[in-house]
């Protein structure tokens, strides 16, 4: 029986999760996903026998919380981050305003300085 165009459109929109027509990702196409490693395999099914739930169960009870521990662990890479960034801006010596101004002033004249040639064309 052949497959009509909209059949193959429907086809390729959820292979690619790319609608031809505007080329934009569409969503995920939902698709079985096959464990080919004997050895976590037999993990997932000891660790269910032990719990009383099925594979599905074991893995997503997993994946949550490795979902968890790594949002756990990004929070804490970036608290480390800004108290490093915190400890560095306190060993910088404290500019009065006076200091500031100058300091703005000598970076205005050196910018000055490099882009004169452009000023006078």
């Amino acid at each position: 029986m052949p497959v009509s165009r909209h059949a193959w459109k429907a086809i390729r929109r959820c292979a690619t999760g790319v609608d031809p027509k505007h080329m934009l990702p569409l969503r995920t196409c939902s698709m079985a996903i096959t464990l080919r490693n004997k050895k976590v395999e037999d993990q997932i099914r000891a660790l269910g026998r032990e719990t009383g739930e099925g594979p599905s169960a074991v893995i997503a009870r997993a994946i949550a919380a490795e979902t968890e521990r790594a949002r756990a662990e990004k929070e804490r890479t970036v608290a480390e981050r800004l108290a490093r960034m915190r400890a560095f801006r306190a060993t910088l010596p404290k500019l009065s305003d006076e200091e500031k101004k100058a300091v703005w002033e000598e970076a205005d004249r050196m910018f000055d300085y490099l882009y004169e040639d452009e000023q006078r064309d």
